[in-house]
């Protein structure tokens, strides 16, 4: 390697860094839109409207991450637990569904989309506890239900899927204080 080529690859490092960094802001701003469109629809049209929008989104792992976003958005910002728990239930069933669909063909994109339907389930068990106490959350017994159901799934994919002993014993802590 000659001492010009040593002198360049810092500055191309760089250049794809700053790249990556633009890419990143243009990807973040069409989510942002992607989200805030799905809550809208949500909440002037049909939640199956806006499933739809969603799934009309992408790829199946970037619509599951698509679901799995929007869900901690309502949470997080909205405050609005029975469309938290919507959103929810509905991303969990698209990614088992499309993972269903992967098997046959892409074993790490099954698992990918199962991983997806994990995370969102086991983010609707712990935000349906209402141990939180958390300022503006409200969460009803139909909500609770719907929480434990997905803390049993999520320890459920995380047998299925080999997770780590860490993975599993929050998946069981959740799955027992869900009870």
């Amino acid at each position: 390697m000659s001492n010009s080529t040593l002198t360049l690859l810092p500055a191309a490092v760089l250049t794809v860094s700053l790249c990556q960094v633009a890419l990143t802001d243009d990807n973040a701003a069409n989510l942002t839109k992607i989200l805030n469109t799905a809550i809208e629809i949500a909440e002037t049209d049909d939640t199956f409207k806006a499933f739809a929008y969603l799934q009309s989104q992408g790829e199946p792992i970037v619509v599951a991450g698509h679901y799995s976003s929007v869900f901690r958005k309502v949470h997080r910002e909205e405050k609005d637990v029975p469309l938290m728990v919507m959103f929810g239930r509905a991303g969990i069933s698209y990614s088992l569904e499309q993972a269903r669909v992967a098997e046959k063909t892409d074993e790490d994109a099954a698992n990918k989309l199962k991983g997806y339907a994990k995370s969102i389930a086991y983010n609707l068990g712990a935000n349906t506890w209402p141990g939180w106490n958390d300022k503006g959350i409200f969460i009803d017994n139909s909500s609770k239900k719907a929480g434990l159901d997905a803390a049993r799934l999520n320890l459920r994919l995380a047998i299925d899927l080999k997770r780590n002993d860490e993975v599993l014993g929050n998946a069981h802590w959740w799955s027992a204080l869900s009870l």
